[in-house]
């Protein structure tokens, strides 16, 4: 049986809404230390895009401006908390130091003090609801690093948790686990399945996916690819080295292939935007951007936790991995299927 515990937490509502807790106000205060979103949103682990939709959710409650972005800047502008935001923050730290006195928090709870869990995984838009999720009760570093690294950071124990979905002849991530020396020292906690899928711009045709696949290896298409060591690329470059083989072409010839994007939305959108015409990416992302698109594989997206690291972050982890609000979640997401092993 679990240990119980019990926590305590600080909320600042605004006419009954919570506007934040303690996640929310260690962003406010790296935002008050770094002086950048770009920064902050480095500093704690989590993307810019998230940040910057919590920062737009307490100023569309409040109806107050929280942050004010300042152009220039070696990180692209500055940004300062607003003397609202400052109370925000100042009201935080006066209930934490409070409770603090009264011996009623721990170590673990303070503004300054390490994440209760460091997660690093791949892109997913399915995850990060999984990462928001856990968020609500536990402060959490996000590294959105790409499958090879993740597990790279699992080997080294920079990381209690890592998600990955590098494919192998074998299937998935096995093969890897086991040359980094990481199979008998973790232990699954979670899986689901996603569509990858080969999209292109909303203006071009193709009969077939082979017809896509040879005007990309004669490099007639610009490729928007993604970042080395990541599971996506991996994949497609075994299907473009199959195609090759058989068509006698070879890699040098595809327009844009050096490129790298980290997320999937970043190759879609630069498709939309017509920088590039095709690549490799999640089918919901495809959909998102309108974008025309063949099925490529159903790839299996895993997270591995180090079994020597006991932490009630990770079970809730595990729980949320196995859950009926994921199961919900992903029957409503285009290009996701839930699995059970």
């Amino acid at each position: 049986m679990k240990e119980l515990t019990t926590r305590y937490e600080i909320l600042i509502e605004y006419r009954g809404e919570k506007i934040v807790d303690s996640a929310v106000a260690r962003i406010l205060k790296a935002l008050d230390e770094k002086k950048s979103l770009i920064s902050a949103s480095k500093s704690l682990g989590i993307s810019y895009a998230r940040l910057w939709n919590i920062i737009a959710r307490i100023e569309r409650v409040t109806g107050e401006k929280i942050v004010e972005a300042k152009k220039g800047g070696k990180n692209g502008g500055g940004a300062e908390l607003t003397d609202f935001g400052r109370r925000i923050l100042n009201a935080y730290e006066r209930a934490n130091a409070k409770l603090e006195q009264l011996g009623l928090i721990g170590k673990m709870q303070k503004l300054s003090d390490e994440p209760e869990i460091v997660i690093a995984h791949s892109h997913d838009p399915v995850f990060s609801a999984i990462i928001e999720r856990l968020s609500e009760n536990f402060s959490v570093k996000s590294l959105c690093v790409g499958s090879g690294m993740a597990l790279a950071m699992l080997t080294l124990g920079e990381v209690d948790v890592a998600c990955a979905h590098l494919y192998d002849q074998s299937g998935y991530n096995i093969a890897y686990l086991e040359k980094l020396w990481l199979k008998e020292r973790v232990e699954k906690i979670g899986e689901f399945q996603r569509e990858l899928v080969v999209a292109y711009r909303k203006d071009m045709d193709f009969d077939s996916f082979d017809e896509l696949i040879a005007e990309i290896l004669r490099g007639k298409l610009r490729v928007a690819n993604r970042n080395r060591g990541s599971g996506t690329r991996l994949y497609f470059d075994l299907i473009l080295s199959k195609y090759a083989e058989k068509l006698n072409l070879n890699f040098e010839r595809i327009s844009g292939y050096e490129t790298e994007f980290y997320t999937h939305e970043e190759v879609a959108r630069q498709i939309y935007g017509g920088n590039f015409d095709a690549g490799a990416v999640l089918r919901y992302f495809a959909e998102k951007y309108n974008l025309k698109f063949f099925h490529l594989t159903w790839e299996t997206y895993e997270c591995y936790s180090l079994k020597d690291r006991k932490k009630d972050a990770i079970d809730c982890l595990r729980d949320s991995m196995k859950s009926e609000w994921l199961r919900s979640l992903i029957h409503l997401t285009p290009g996701y299927r839930y699995t059970i092993r």
